[in-house]
């Protein structure tokens, strides 16, 4: 497994804009020979009928109807979504060809459930001068779905997220969006982030459970009360664990070395971090690091205090890890 794979980024968001897309179709590979790139006619293949709910049968395999091409403008980042029907759930592999040697470049499990989903594809995967195009087979489950790849236009759609949000800080905006699509992570009711607001063991507890809000086993600490506005996530947290002396501190600042030893968890790599034949908090630190769960975090110290800005680059990261990681 490639597990330390830098950049295999992934986002959950909802919002399309200046985008273009493929549609898809099922069982017959189509002839590529007269299809658009992808970065021809944008607007018309997106208001074509190219792009539409269909109903997905389980066990089938559907192609893409247009290849796609690398951009290379710095603004654009290519994504891929899937939703399904609020009361359909829908397992899909997702393999990305490259055209030419008909060779898997991506392969990754998707599921739809209602809410449309999309993830930012590792563009670093794709060649200038190639040409691709993906197959979606339907593993379990069926019902009327959506399915898209296109390239979108990130600056327009985060120019006004967050009014105290660097709009030069691309990185955190992505995340931020991320984050704030996936009911993970959200701005306050005055319209600010507070990037710079230090976060507390049981806020980031809230944020990781919310990665796939399911349960760990049920946990007890001592200065945790059922009257704890944070009980339900710090009990159940699969990715938190308390101190020696039985206490979990919920009220403290969260330090940098704690947030990375839950993200690495959140993205299944702690057992090759209690492999790496270090210490705590060495261990978790130095894969969170090579895995770059990391990432955009300017400078940091492991006893340096949380911010609400590191915890969105943490969570991000680990979430894309887990999503794109390939095996």
């Amino acid at each position: 497994m490639h597990i330390f794979k830098n950049k295999l980024i992934s986002i959950l968001i909802s919002v399309s804009a200046i985008t273009w897309g493929t549609g898809v179709f099922a069982q017959e590979k189509p002839d590529y020979s007269s299809a658009p790139s992808a970065q021809e006619d944008k607007n018309e293949l997106m208001n074509s009928d190219d792009i539409k709910v269909k109903f997905y049968e389980e066990g089938e395999t559907y192609y893409s109807k247009y290849t796609f091409t690398k951009n290379t403008e710095s603004d654009y980042t290519f994504i891929y979504g899937i939703s399904a029907e609020s009361d359909s759930e829908i397992n899909f592999k997702l393999n990305v060809y490259n055209e030419k040697s008909n060779e898997p470049i991506l392969s990754t499990d998707l599921t739809a459930k209602g809410n449309a989903q999309e993830y930012d594809f590792p563009d670093e995967l794709l060649e200038e001068d190639s040409k691709y195009y993906y197959t979606i087979t339907v593993t379990e489950g069926s019902g009327n779905g959506f399915i898209h790849l296109e390239w979108e236009y990130i600056s327009e759609r985060t120019e006004s997220i967050y009014k105290d949000i660097d709009q030069d800080d691309n990185t955190l905006k992505r995340a931020v969006i991320s984050l704030r699509d996936s009911g993970i992570m959200e701005g306050y009711e005055d319209g600010t982030f507070k990037p710079d607001k230090e976060i507390t063991r049981a806020e980031l507890s809230k944020l990781m459970y919310k990665i796939d809000n399911s349960d760990g086993a049920n946990k007890n600490y001592t200065d945790v009360t059922s009257e704890h506005w944070a009980y339900e996530y710090i009990s159940k947290s699969k990715y938190f664990k308390g101190y020696e002396d039985g206490s979990f501190r919920p009220d403290e600042n969260i330090l940098i070395r704690e947030a990375l030893t839950a993200a690495v968890r959140a993205a299944g790599l702690e057992e090759q971090a209690l492999d790496t034949g270090k210490n705590y908090p060495h261990n978790y630190t130095i894969v969170a690091l090579t895995a770059g769960l990391t990432e955009g975090i300017n400078q940091f110290q492991g006893n340096s205090p949380t911010t609400r800005r590191d915890a969105a680059l943490i969570i991000y990261n680990a979430v894309n890890f887990k999503n794109t990681n390939i095996n």
